[in-house]
């Protein structure tokens, strides 16, 4: 029960205020948001590189945290602070050279030893830290406020419903996959029954922000938000499978009835890119 009171304190709480960083603080293209954002993927990367290292995936916490920070804050100074877009290649090309020198300047006496520390920074550089960034990009389209809010509400809430609908009605449908054997049919459901109405509600009260769309607005509405439920899942059921693997319950402590940081991240770092893509694709230009 205290675990269920913690899980519901923390959607109460911080679900409203992460929107309300979006709606209210809109300068410069999000710029407090996509902060917070960057801040997220920094603690998250040392989250999992504490988890590779169950497996001998060994990336030091220092190096994981600034291959968490620098994407998002290179993407946060091309989208808020007016540089130019190359800072963000520049950024990453920079990094993954730095994880192949950073892997041979280091002593090893077997190669998949030295393989495995490639393997792990260039892990902990794409998760969280360049998928999460693709949430910074979203503010290059107009109307970011609602696409922002959209986004993360879909999220959330399939990811919220889906715990509620679990633990009411999963009792006798659990394990349906192997990875993460708390998850259920009823919880499932209850995802992609968030999902439906969250997409039919901003069919219906935010038309106008579909108008560019080669689609309904309803149908844009319900492709975003069913296939953004569908990928986030997934990301969800990606962490299970590698906590799992390495014998983790939780990424960390942070987050009361949830974990870890990346425990929380996990859904929208997978997401982004396919919100974004799937977005820009169904509406086209910026």
């Amino acid at each position: 029960m205290k675990k269920i009171l913690a899980r519901l304190c923390v959607f109460f709480i911080g679900f409203p205020l992460c929107i309300a960083v979006v709606a209210l603080l809109p300068q410069k293209n999000h710029l407090a948001a996509n902060l917070l954002v960057t801040a997220l993927s920094a603690l998250g990367a040392m989250e999992f590189s504490a988890i590779l290292a169950k497996k001998g995936l060994m990336v030091h916490k220092i190096e994981a945290f600034f291959y968490g920070l620098l994407p998002p804050a290179a993407f946060t100074a091309a989208v808020s602070l007016g540089q130019h877009y190359n800072i963000i290649w520049g950024v990453i090309m920079a990094l993954a050279v730095w994880i192949m020198a950073r892997g041979f300047w280091t002593r090893v006496n077997a190669l998949d030893e030295l393989t495995g520390r490639v393997a792990g920074s260039f892990a902990v550089l794409f998760y969280p830290s360049i998928f999460i960034s693709w949430i910074i990009l979203l503010n290059r389209f107009s109307g970011s406020t609602f696409i922002l809010c959209f986004f993360i509400s879909v999220v959330v809430i399939t990811d919220s419903l889906g715990w509620v609908f679990g633990v009411l009605f999963g009792a006798g449908n659990r394990g349906i996959i192997p990875v993460s054997p708390n998850k259920s049919i009823a919880g499932y459901a209850g995802s992609f029954t968030g999902a439906l109405a969250i997409s039919l509600a901003a069919g219906r009260f935010f038309a106008a922000e579909f108008e560019a769309s080669r689609f309904p607005h309803y149908g844009t509405a319900l492709i975003l938000g069913l296939g953004t439920a569908i990928v986030s899942q997934a990301g969800d059921l990606a962490e299970s499978a590698i906590k799992r693997s390495a014998g983790v319950k939780d990424s960390g402590e942070v987050m009361p009835g949830r974990g870890g940081i990346l425990d929380s991240i996990d859904s929208l770092a997978f997401a982004a890119p396919f919100f974004y893509f799937c977005f820009r694709a169904l509406c086209g230009a910026f």
